[in-house]
């Protein structure tokens, strides 16, 4: 891989993709399982172990090669200075609890649930979307990007994650019809929360100013189309248009017509098809963690 020294690296944009996915897939698997279908991840339980340990690995590797990018490019991955910045740097202390957070993930959805169980997945999920956004373009952004970035991040990581869940699940047996009504319902709540923290998120870096919450209608839209962030920015949104109408789709036409009993194996199809289109969305998104907004 490139180890370029010039932000957005080949190494970078791909190790970024992998982490994404990796909690997408950990945390939707927990959220799937509690929330969303736990009558159908008790049936097909194999299938969720596999979403659960393998988003973990892509985690953990992820976020350990990350750390290995950024010793090199500090002027050599030793030993000694890759403990260093583990163990002497924000970024560094930031992994190291993220991987404490992933294990507490893993071990929660690899155990029986408990009276608790609910509350404290939802606690150490947030408490590990919150090393990502400290860790992102928000993190410098500061104050209003910070809650912003999170709350945005949660509700994706929820539908999102669920969604990959639901695909890696499906089976086609009756029973899932109950899921999806749970996560069409939560889809057009999350639609909302994650359209308009979206936007304020979009309005602040394209502003291109840290100042306290400077947003700048005109910069912001000129921005937009003469910045690699904006182009980034604008190819991201196209894929996210992309599962959005095939949501609409699932959720205004198919759905009730499932629920009528006709289109059961369609049903099927169009969900396989949002997870895919929600990957090629984490694919845009690596390239776009990895670029930097305008200034």
């Amino acid at each position: 891989m490139d180890h370029s020294h010039e932000g957005g690296s080949t190494a970078e944009i791909v190790t970024r993709i992998l982490l994404y996915l990796g909690v997408f897939a950990l945390v939707g698997a927990g959220f799937f399982a509690r929330w969303i279908g736990p009558e159908l991840s008790k049936q097909r339980r194999a299938p969720l172990m596999v979403l659960l340990i393998g988003g973990a690995l892509l985690a953990v590797g992820s976020s350990l090669y990350l750390a290995y990018h950024i010793v090199w490019m500090l002027g050599g991955p030793s030993g000694e200075v890759y403990l260093s910045y583990l163990t002497q740097t924000q970024q560094g202390n930031l992994l190291l609890v993220r991987l404490l957070l992933v294990v507490a993930l893993l071990g929660l959805g690899l155990g029986l649930p408990s009276r608790f169980d609910k509350a404290v997945f939802a606690l150490v999920a947030l408490s590990l979307l919150a090393t990502l956004t400290l860790t992102a373009h928000a993190g410098a952004w500061g104050k209003t990007a910070l809650p912003s970035h999170l709350v945005h991040t949660a509700v994706v990581v929820a539908w999102g994650g669920s969604l990959l869940a639901l695909g890696m699940l499906w089976n086609g047996h009756p029973e899932l019809l109950a899921p999806v009504e749970r996560l069409s319902r939560l889809g057009g709540m999350a639609v909302v929360v994650f359209v308009l923290s979206g936007s304020l998120l979009a309005l602040i870096h394209l502003s291109g100013s840290q100042e306290n919450f400077a947003i700048s209608l005109p910069r912001a839209a000129a921005n937009l189309t003469a910045s690699a962030y904006g182009s980034a920015l604008i190819r991201k949104l196209l894929g996210v248009a992309a599962i959005l109408g095939t949501a609409a789709l699932n959720r205004w036409w198919l759905l009730p017509a499932v629920q009528s009993g006709n289109r059961r194996a369609w049903l099927g199809w169009l969900i396989r098809l949002e997870a895919l289109l929600l990957l090629g969305v984490l694919v845009l998104t690596g390239f776009l963690a990895t670029t930097s907004p305008p200034r």
